[in-house]
């Protein structure tokens, strides 16, 4: 069943990338966010909790009517500062664009609330605690098996580590992280 009437709800922002209370690098200054809405909306972000039309930053909202770009919906970018420790912005959304080149902009419905939105840095970069082994050695066999062990801290809440004998170039993920 559709409702044929007036549409009075609001856009749902139904998912971020990163997620909400992300851990982001500890070395960024900026971040790509992304935000999906269940209906086509124009949407604008700030530091303060503001209406919708005092908010000072707008996000870029390319899909058109009835063709959203990802298959939980419509789609908006923006970048964002992330100079601080915890970084907070407030995102708001207005559905029907379209009405406003009808001159029918007081028809749309603004999200009453904002989504505070938070992106987090860990407390320090991530660092290499200790080595396993930890002292030169010499193997004299063509094949062997070493187990080699890494212990970090700081960084984020996950780390993934790689060894290489020869470079950058040659990488080598570690099999447990």
């Amino acid at each position: 069943c559709v409702y044929e009437g007036d549409d009075r709800s609001s856009p749902l922002i139904r998912a971020t990338e990163p997620a909400n209370d992300a851990l982001i690098g500890f070395d960024v200054s900026s971040q790509n966010v992304t935000i999906i809405t269940n209906e086509l909306s124009t949407c604008r972000w700030d530091v303060g909790n503001v209406d919708y039309s005092t908010m000072r930053n707008s996000l870029v909202c390319e899909d058109g009517l009835n063709s959203p770009s990802s298959t939980m919906g419509y789609v908006c970018t923006t970048e964002v500062p992330t100079g601080s420790s915890e970084n907070m912005f407030y995102i708001r959304c207005m559905d029907q664009p379209w009405l406003d080149a009808e001159n029918r902009s007081g028809e749309r419905n603004a999200n009453f609330e904002s989504l505070l939105y938070r992106l987090r840095k860990p407390e320090k970069a991530i660092e290499i605690d200790w080595i396993e082994p930890s002292r030169e050695f010499e193997v004299y066999t063509e094949m062997t098996t070493i187990e080699l062990m890494v212990h970090t801290s700081g960084g984020g809440e996950w780390h993934r580590c790689s060894y290489s004998f020869s470079g950058y170039e040659n990488m080598i993920e570690m099999f447990e992280t």
